[in-house]
């Protein structure tokens, strides 16, 4: 995940200057089918963008500065 130091990089084997963080791709909860209703999606994390885009974009505290329109498709589509 792009933006996420890896804090073992030169110092143990396997590690990269990008970082080592792993994050699932985004799904529509309409995948889910009759599911999407018992899946929890918390209500205090924005869960329809990645970790790397929220970096990418200035972090939590920047929301104002977020693709509106992406969140706005992504929020239609109930991602997750």
């Amino acid at each position: 995940m792009r933006g996420v130091p890896d804090h073992y990089f030169e110092k143990a084997p396997g590690s990269h200057a990008v970082g080592r963080s792993v994050e699932a791709e985004l799904i529509s909860g309409f995948d889910l089918g009759l599911w999407r209703e018992r899946v929890a999606v918390p209500s205090d994390v924005p869960c329809f963008v990645t970790a790397e885009e929220q970096i990418a974009w200035g972090g939590i505290n920047s929301v104002s500065h977020w693709d509106q329109d992406l969140i706005r498709e992504r929020t239609a589509g109930h991602a997750r």
